[in-house]
């Protein structure tokens, strides 16, 4: 196994700082994350470069930061060098800063118990957002139209995602 280097460290240590501020991880779970992506890509260290803290959100791009882990893993020879390998690779790695399946089920169930079928899939949607299962950036070159008919407005969507 070999050890990271610094800009490889710290891109893993952003992406699981950014992990805990959208609340997909704790705090607690921050040196196990840091370690376990550590583990995917076959390196053995170093140690997180800097204490943990806050992170900018609005300047973390999470889909660059899961492009650059996963040019890492092809270049290490884990993955296929395909866009297909790499986006597998890129799950992978989500999965594991993701609560488990039972956890989100009961999240889930409980705000719409609480707070009803919206709030529930609001939240469930951020979730997916946050761990790049549905992309924004993809999302935003889709194209739009809305027009008026006789039963309302009708948005018409090219997904390009």
């Amino acid at each position: 196994m070999a050890v990271a280097d610094n800009e490889s460290a710290l891109c893993i240590q952003q992406l699981v700082a950014y992990a805990c501020e959208r609340g997909l991880i704790q705090t607690g779970d921050l040196t196990w994350c840091y370690n376990a992506l550590l583990d995917m890509l076959s390196y053995e260290g170093p140690a997180p470069v800097k204490s943990w803290e806050k992170i900018d959100l609005t300047a973390f791009n999470l889909d660059q930061t899961l492009a650059e882990l996963a040019r890492l893993a092809v270049s290490h020879g884990l993955v296929e060098n395909t866009q297909s390998g790499e986006d597998s690779f890129a799950m992978r790695v989500m999965g594991l800063l993701l609560p488990k399946p039972s956890e989100v089920a009961r999240h889930f169930n409980e705000l719409y118990a609480s707070e009803g079928p919206r709030a529930a899939t609001d939240w469930f949607y951020t979730l997916c957002c946050d761990a790049g299962y549905v992309r924004r950036s993809a999302i935003a070159r889709n194209i739009t139209w809305t027009t008026p008919t006789t039963w309302g407005d009708l948005e018409i969507t090219i997904n390009l995602s």
